[in-house]
């Protein structure tokens, strides 16, 4: 299953996502969720002139049905979509996170400086990397969210070799799946 959050909503990821999704082959469609604001979900469709019929658990966008898991914005509703979905999710399953700004990510009164960073902070047993995964092209980034000028002092010898065999095992996990 790959599980989608809505991002920011005021943001282009959930059209892009949409139009995207109505654009793939209808057994592909069935292995997406997506979790959004319903609210934001009627609003995006409105404004991108699409068609859809929302129902409790899906929405019909031209003819492609695609699951949804409507949340609310109890801290954001970047933040409340992603935790939903990590509630959801389970081994070998995908989460696809579309774009936020970073002070829609909260918890706890804190503000993270990124998708990855609350994974790090979620899963702290996990070895938790920003990639980015297409069909001819995938890429691992050893850093995420900080600036250049601090990149030297936080990718050290140490650490550089398992950030390095994280990356390589999170894609051979991809092409297993």
């Amino acid at each position: 299953m790959i599980h989608v959050t809505q991002g920011h909503e005021r943001g282009v990821g959930l059209e892009i996502f949409l139009k995207s999704f109505i654009c793939l082959k209808k057994s592909h469609q069935q292995h997406f969720t997506l979790y959004c604001n319903k609210s934001t979900l009627e609003e995006c469709l409105t404004l991108s002139n699409l068609p859809f019929q929302i129902d409790r658990d899906h929405v019909v966008i031209l003819s492609n049905k695609l699951k949804v898991n409507f949340v609310g914005a109890l801290l954001s509703q970047t933040t409340d979509s992603l935790n939903t979905a990590l509630e959801r999710m389970e081994n070998n399953d995908i989460l696809l996170t579309l774009p936020s700004s970073k002070d829609q990510i909260v918890c706890n009164n804190r503000v993270y400086r990124g998708y990855t960073d609350y994974l790090r902070h979620m899963f702290p047993e996990q070895a938790v990397i920003m990639s980015f995964v297409a069909p001819h092209f995938n890429v691992a980034l050893l850093t995420d969210h900080i600036a250049l000028k601090d990149i030297e002092s936080n990718l050290t010898p140490s650490n550089f070799k398992q950030r390095v065999q994280a990356s390589i095992d999170h894609f051979l996990k991809i092409k297993q799946i």
